[in-house]
């Protein structure tokens, strides 16, 4: 479905409570599957529709990623067993032995964002409003858990500015601009901690 294409799948408790079958994608009943090959038949003849079940799906699925059932399962796994699981970013903090840890482990996790936009978000043509959140998140959570310990290490007032946008669909650019802030980090990070000091736009 983030594809933008016509989803066809087996009916399931949750497919039939979250979507709707002919709007958003098509459900079938294993039951009567021998009139699966007559509805897409019919999609391919009157492409039109197919065209606007895939455009519903896409826009459905926003809310579906990966990131939502994940949170989704946790939150049902802390009611079912009375635990806390998601911590928004709270917690103790970890104590380093020494500066060499933090600038490496701030690099890692600066080098995983920037992974997890290059590797998925950019693989969908426009970000939703959630994309954005959700990376705003993270990288509060970075900075929450690295900034008193680290100088230099913001999102820059450039992407900040563009982070802050607040549309339907949000231009791929942005998240490109995340990954490359997160990625001259992570360098300058590796930088220090060979010696040496890039001297770079602090408002990137």
């Amino acid at each position: 479905m983030l594809s933008r294409v016509v989803a066809v799948t087996d009916e399931s408790k949750y497919t039939v409570e979250n979507f709707e079958d002919d709007k958003e994608l098509l459900i079938f009943s294993l039951k009567d599957i021998e009139s699966l090959p007559g509805r897409i038949r019919y999609l391919l003849s009157h492409p039109e529709e197919a065209v606007q079940i895939a455009e519903n799906g896409y826009q459905k699925v926003q809310n579906h990623t990966w990131y939502h059932r994940t949170r989704d399962m946790l939150r049902k796994m802390e009611e079912n067993f009375g635990v806390t699981l998601i911590q928004e970013g709270e917690g103790n903090e970890l104590e380093y032995p020494n500066s060499r840890v933090i600038r490496l482990d701030a690099a890692y996790e600066l080098y995983k964002m920037a992974d997890l936009v290059d590797n998925d978000l950019l693989k969908a043509d426009k970000l939703s409003v959630t994309d954005v959140e959700f990376l705003t998140e993270k990288f509060a959570n970075f900075a929450g858990r690295f900034g008193k310990q680290l100088t230099g290490t913001e999102l820059g007032d450039t992407v900040q500015k563009y982070m802050d946008i607040r549309k339907k669909e949000i231009p791929k650019y942005v998240a490109e601009l995340f990954s490359m802030r997160c990625k001259a980090l992570a360098g300058e990070l590796l930088l220090e901690e060979k010696g040496l000091k890039l001297q770079t736009d602090a408002a990137f």
